[in-house]
């Protein structure tokens, strides 16, 4: 894995072309700050709205029945993203299903890996140029037959043929800040979709979050 790591990382070396500063000072020119609110809901309602195009009904519930049907979630993300995929996972423990975020790089990326379990299902994120690490997080997932669901803004790229299932979601405005708005929709709605397929399950997780909750408030006035 390790070997794996290095091998696509120098094949795929370089960048989109346009870093953070650029898509910032972007977003910002000659828009006074008053207005950026407005800006950014407009650009969140045109991607929500893409999203829905993009993603029919039929689409969305295949990716629900592609994780509901795992023992388990694996999020993958970087960056920014890493910690939209920590998000996730958070949501989907409290719904009762088995879930982790996986968020390292290099050589942490293969310990990672090694925790991949037969039946898991990995949903990777993957925006932009085509990254060497997602390429390594699929092959190895794949290898490993787990199911794998791409959420990306380009179903057009290279890994789009290489996964189950590819859910298209905008970022907002190309070369400009990256918003994960849209994003954060998608999966919460697909962790709302894999909890109402696991009612039982659903309701005695989320009742006993409720109890360890008055359990810790009611610790805490006994001080």
């Amino acid at each position: 894995l390790r070997l794996a790591l290095l091998q696509f990382r120098a094949e795929t070396a370089g960048g989109s072309g346009v870093d953070f500063r650029d898509r910032v000072e972007a977003a910002v020119a000659d828009v006074p700050a008053s207005e950026l609110l407005g800006k950014d809901a407009r650009i969140a309602r045109d991607g929500l709205d893409l999203l829905t195009r993009k993603v029919p009904g039929d689409v969305f519930e295949r990716a629900v029945d592609l994780l509901a049907g795992s023992d388990r979630i694996v999020w993958r993300g970087v960056g920014p993203s890493g910690f939209v995929a920590q998000y996730a996972a958070l949501h989907c423990q409290r719904i009762g299903h088995p879930s982790v975020a996986m968020t390292q790089m290099d050589r942490g990326l293969a310990d990672e890996l090694m925790t991949l379990h037969r039946k898991d299902a990995v949903v990777v994120l993957s925006y932009g140029a085509k990254d060497w690490h997602s390429e390594v997080v699929i092959s190895e997932a794949r290898a490993r037959k787990n199911s794998v669901v791409l959420i990306t803004d380009d179903a057009g790229q290279e890994l789009a043929a290489t996964v189950d299932l590819v859910l298209e979601c905008q970022r907002g405005e190309r070369d400009q800040f990256q918003s994960h708005a849209v994003t954060m929709v998608l999966l919460e709605s697909l962790i709302l979709g894999v909890a109402e397929k696991h009612a039982a399950r659903r309701k005695k997780s989320t009742g006993d979050l409720k109890r360890l909750r008055a359990s810790i408030v009611e610790g805490r006035r006994k001080k």
